[in-house]
């Protein structure tokens, strides 16, 4: 549990370092959103065995503990312009199935109700806002995948003639 935490923690602590330029930025975004939850699964699976399926108490624990750091998440909300935990549970959720749909429901709930910025976040989505970077690069990431995959089949072929 201490292993997720430890992660997740420092993930969101490299979102809201505000020294970063843009570039810098996404790559953290990047990373936060898609690398960590594939780490977190092959963790779930190293520590629990190939035939490992369902949800990961230890994971849940970890992601509560982080929706405690109130200040910590608003910060990274804050800069982001998104609620980046939700943005994590979904891709817990969808991807990896390590945490319940319930599960991330309620928490995505109690951190609405904690957070000091959410609020002023939603309304500017409502006013047609720009989405924030998370959604960017969720939303690329299939085509980013086909096409290194295409690029890397290419290189394959080159080098075997």
């Amino acid at each position: 549990m201490q292993l997720y935490l430890e992660l997740l923690r420092s993930s969101f602590l490299g979102l809201s370092c505000p020294e970063h330029q843009a570039y810098q930025e996404l790559k953290w975004v990047g990373f936060t959103f898609i690398k960590v939850p594939t780490i977190l699964y092959t963790i779930h699976i190293m520590l629990n065995g190939e035939n490992a399926t369902g949800e990961s108490e230890d994971l849940l624990t970890a992601v509560q503990r982080l929706a405690q750091l109130t200040i910590l998440l608003d910060q990274v909300d804050s800069r982001i312009n998104c609620n980046c935990l939700e943005y994590l549970l979904n891709e817990l959720c969808n991807k990896t199935s390590l945490i319940s749909e319930r599960d991330a429901q309620e928490i995505i709930t109690k951190r609405v109700k904690e957070s000091n910025v959410l609020s002023n976040i939603q309304k500017n989505d409502a006013q047609g806002s720009h989405p924030g970077n998370p959604n960017l690069i969720l939303r690329a990431q299939p085509t980013v995948t086909s096409i290194l995959k295409t690029l890397s089949n290419k290189n394959q072929s080159n080098i075997s003639e």
